[in-house]
């Protein structure tokens, strides 16, 4: 999944916090998100990673939102790919 792929720095197949961290600030959303509730969210085996489908299944909308928008206003996706980058997920 492309936005997976995107956010998953080391390449390990799963999200850890700093990932997700690292994504909310370099998007310009840390302050817009509480990280360990949503974290706390995303991790429901909570083993300390987030699958694929913890994602997939827990993502809040209004993340996938900001994320898509924040990708297409810094030049990164553009259009409907903007879209498309995480519609997969929902």
């Amino acid at each position: 999944i492309l936005g997976i792929d995107q956010l998953d720095a080391d390449k390990s197949g799963d999200l850890d916090r700093t990932e997700i961290k690292n994504a909310l600030v370099c998007l310009g959303l840390a302050d817009q998100f509480d990280l360990d509730k949503l974290v706390a969210a995303l991790d429901t085996d909570a083993n300390g990673s987030i699958s694929i489908e913890e994602f997939k299944a827990g993502i809040p909308k209004e993340v996938l939102q900001a994320m898509s928008s924040k990708l297409n206003e810094k030049g990164l996706i553009e259009g409907l790919a903007a879209k498309q980058v995480f519609e997969t997920l929902e």
